[in-house]
């Protein structure tokens, strides 16, 4: 696992990478709350993003994007 903390403008930048067996993003079931939901609606109530690349048998990336001068209650 490789884990990169950068700034990134007024935000700061964490990825994390991993070379596991990955998944396909598209098919994750919509009540699953991981990533997809739950770490998704606390980065963006705080004004950040988040993206996901992995595909089966390729591994994991994902990329967070914070606010350095926070904007929400998380």
């Amino acid at each position: 696992m490789e884990v990169v903390i950068l700034p990134a403008g007024d935000n700061l930048a964490v990825t994390v990478i991993d070379g596991g067996v990955g998944f396909d993003v598209d098919a994750v079931p919509e009540d699953r709350m991981g990533i997809k939901l739950s770490v998704r609606n606390r980065i963006e109530s705080v004004g950040g993003s988040i993206r996901i690349w992995s595909d089966t048998g390729q591994g994991t990336a994902v990329m967070l994007q914070l606010p350095v001068s926070g904007g929400g209650d998380a």
